[in-house]
């Protein structure tokens, strides 16, 4: 465990830091990674703060009160206060959402986007042994199959 936190500060800025922001998560000119940072801004900034009965929760305690209150209406509103978040993740559900747009750019991101993970690497389980444990290869994860509808 302390390997992994040391590695945290030199791997990843804080997802929490005053420069990453939701809004930024609108712009369209966002890499992979500003874009993964500006979405998880949207779960702290959004999620950390919604309305439920006159007071303020965040999105766990939602997620815990859909799973533990019987009554229909007032899981509704528990559903509903997620609304806005839900909002800044997939905008009207457009095919350019931020979520879809980050989805889309995650499919064509080479294998050494996960190859380097700090996990991985403190488990001593290098590039190759990542492609075969995926079941996939280099080339796989450059040319996606198409996803029909």
């Amino acid at each position: 465990m302390r390997t992994q936190l040391a590695t945290f500060s030199e791997n990843i800025s804080a997802p929490f830091s005053p420069r990453n922001n939701c809004q930024d998560s609108k712009r369209k000119d966002l890499d992979y990674a500003s874009l993964r940072k500006a979405l998880v801004a949207c779960f702290v900034e959004i999620g950390g703060s919604m309305s439920f009965e006159g007071g303020k929760i965040n999105r766990q305690t939602a997620l815990d009160l859909l799973h533990e209150i019987q009554e229909p209406e007032r899981r509704k509103v528990v559903f509903a206060a997620l609304g806005p978040l839900w909002k800044a993740l997939n905008g009207d559900n457009e095919s350019d959402s931020p979520y879809r747009r980050l989805i889309a750019m995650a499919v064509q991101t080479p294998p050494e986007w996960f190859r380097d993970r700090p996990a991985a690497r403190d488990a001593g389980v290098d590039a190759a042994e990542v492609e075969r444990l995926a079941g996939t290869d280099s080339d796989a994860w450059r040319h996606p199959p198409a996803i029909s509808r």
